[in-house]
């Protein structure tokens, strides 16, 4: 007998249906970090942060190009002879020396050459070199903080167990994780492309700067650009659920995910060091592990695709490890996809054995 018994109470996903409600749940986990109050604190400290960034960059350039060139200089003392009682030739101490019209020139050519570099970055495209810098930098930060927190408040909350309980598969609750974090990691760095380009294509003109014209392959290179610092974010969230999974809970993957990137900047500049003072083979050795880590085989992969037509330069990693040798784009795709697959296996080995009731 079934009565009083629903016969599909709807909690049980259908088999032809998986895709569909796996989707819901990336739904369901975009909306809890839409919600969440701290993702609405990250996204401030993001758009105040950039607002500084941009308001450095146009004071360094209004300081530059209002400095004079020509500033006397106290004249090196020459000869005994200028240290003679009465002399007031142009060896004498304290005395101002102009500068010759060559040394002005070369000055005010310098001068200018940076003004141009800084209204340079603050026109489009080149304004999304320090603005993907930015990105790369403090919003892997923000993202590996909202991922744990999003999938450590699960096991604190409970509502793992609950959905597990209720027909939903370890592989799709992972896989909404993914696509969520995936999401996020692109709208994050789009919503950061698209104010960057906005900034330069109005404030680069205003002060003198061009806008060129980007051919079809110079549009290629901002998508692949976007794709990459997208990437970086990605990656870097999958360390913090991988660690929030393997800990149940919001400190694990928080903690966990910053504190390798705070060893990946760490770690690397002492072994540039290390591999400086030495010599031969033991140098060659240590100068190798850097393509272990994700950061550096992240920005080689940035180097190769923001090499040409625009030269977008590849530096938005916001690393300090900026001297080490770049790897080469083949490798450093290929090892940031094994640091996602690996990251994704282990979260779902660790889900897949675990005990729902614990």
């Amino acid at each position: 007998m079934t009565s009083g018994i629903p016969q599909n109470s709807g909690a049980t996903p259908k088999t032809n249906d998986w895709i569909g409600h796996t989707l819901r749940l990336v739904g369901w986990n975009l909306l809890l970090a839409r919600w969440r109050l701290m993702s609405k604190i990250l996204v401030t400290l993001l758009l105040v942060g950039l607002l500084l960034l941009i308001g450095g960059l146009l004071l360094t350039y209004v300081l530059v190009n209002n400095t004079g060139t020509a500033q006397p200089t106290a004249c090196p003392p020459t000869s005994v002879s200028a240290s003679q009682p009465g002399d007031t030739g142009p060896g004498s101490s304290g005395q101002p020396c102009i500068s010759s019209p060559q040394q002005d020139q070369q000055a005010q050519q310098a001068q200018e050459a940076f003004a141009d570099l800084e209204r340079a970055f603050l026109t489009f495209p080149t304004v999304l070199i320090p603005v993907g810098g930015y990105t790369a930098f403090l919003g892997v930060i923000l993202l590996c903080i909202l991922a744990g927190s999003l999938i450590g408040s699960e096991y604190s909350f409970g509502t793992q167990r609950l959905a597990l309980s209720r027909g939903v598969s370890r592989a799709q609750l992972l896989a909404a994780q993914i696509g969520a974090l995936a999401i996020l990691a692109l709208a994050v760095t789009a919503g950061m492309f698209i104010l960057g380009a906005l900034i330069g294509l109005t404030l680069g003109p205003l002060l003198g700067g061009s806008i060129p014209n980007i051919p079809p392959t110079g549009w290629l290179e901002l998508l692949g650009f976007w794709l990459v610092v997208s990437l970086h974010l990605f990656a870097y969230a999958l360390i913090a659920l991988c660690l929030a999974t393997l800990g149940r809970s919001t400190a694990a993957g928080i903690a966990g995910s910053l504190g390798y990137l705070l060893f990946e900047n760490i770690a690397l500049p002492i072994i540039l060091l290390i591999t400086a003072a030495l010599s031969g083979s033991l140098s060659t050795g240590i100068s190798t592990i850097q393509n272990v880590f994700l950061g550096p085989n992240l920005s080689g992969l940035q180097a190769g695709v923001t090499q040409s037509p625009l030269n977008l330069g590849g530096a938005s990693s916001g690393s300090s490890n900026a001297d080490l040798p770049v790897i080469a784009p083949t490798q450093g795709l290929l090892v940031s996809l094994l640091y996602c697959a690996l990251l994704i296996g282990l979260s779902y080995w660790v889900l897949r054995k675990r005990d729902v009731t614990n």
